[in-house]
């Protein structure tokens, strides 16, 4: 059965949390929570005007604060496994789920040597191992998309190397004395060796020369 603080407001619980997490203590928690509107206006609905009293505010330390304490340190220590990546650097998700898998072993293990079994210590341990199947859950999708990440690298590896691998054989094929003929059926082998000499006297010997041939240098020459 859900207790009267569980139907309170998410702000409002947030807060008592909070109150509790510094050590507030009962005598001064309870006047501040019954005093609330909103309070009073859960307890008139759903509850005949009962207020919130001790044992209401002991059973909830025993499940609902434990469990909010629990996330807390799970987020706290997220935050600080980021802060202690260099600035820039991103997080990877596998370093911080390691962590937080060494995390909430040691505190599975705390409450496993605990001397006395109790109904917290029950609910801890729940609460634990439904946070560790995330966590296998979160592992699996990091390896699933590592898997693919690599293979993704691997493939534009493979395309570079196929492209790299047709352009040279292109080129190679084009020195073909066959296949030069099927590309410049018009070309005079005897013209582009004169063309040649042309370039050789007149851009690298600076040999000024008149030539018969007054035609236009065949492009292939000059590269």
């Amino acid at each position: 059965m859900t207790g009267k603080i569980s139907r309170l407001p998410g702000e409002i619980r947030d807060q008592l949390n909070r109150r509790l997490a510094n050590g507030e203590p009962a005598d001064t928690l309870l006047p501040w929570l019954n005093g609330l509107p909103e309070v009073q206006a859960v307890i008139n609905d759903q509850f005949a005007g009962l207020p919130v009293n001790e044992q209401n505010l002991s059973d909830y330390r025993k499940r609902g604060f434990r469990r909010w304490e629990i996330r807390q340190a799970a987020l706290e220590f997220s935050a600080e496994a980021q802060a202690d990546q260099s600035p820039g650097a991103q997080v990877f998700a596998e370093p911080l789920l390691n962590n937080l898998v060494h995390w909430l072993t040691l505190h599975l293990a705390a409450v496993a040597q605990s001397s006395t079994p109790t109904d917290q210590s029950e609910a801890e341990f729940r609460q634990i191992r439904h946070l560790l199947a995330d966590v296998v859950v979160l592992r699996r999708g990091d390896l699933v998309a590592r898997r693919i990440q690599l293979e993704q690298q691997r493939l534009v590896l493979e395309q570079t190397k196929n492209k790299e691998s047709l352009e040279l054989l292109f080129w190679e094929w084009t020195k073909r004395p066959d296949i030069q003929a099927k590309l410049f059926p018009h070309r005079d082998p005897d013209k582009m060796r004169r063309d040649v000499v042309r370039l050789i006297d007149t851009e690298l010997l600076g040999v000024p020369r008149s030539y018969d041939d007054d035609s236009e240098i065949d492009p292939s020459c000059l590269i």
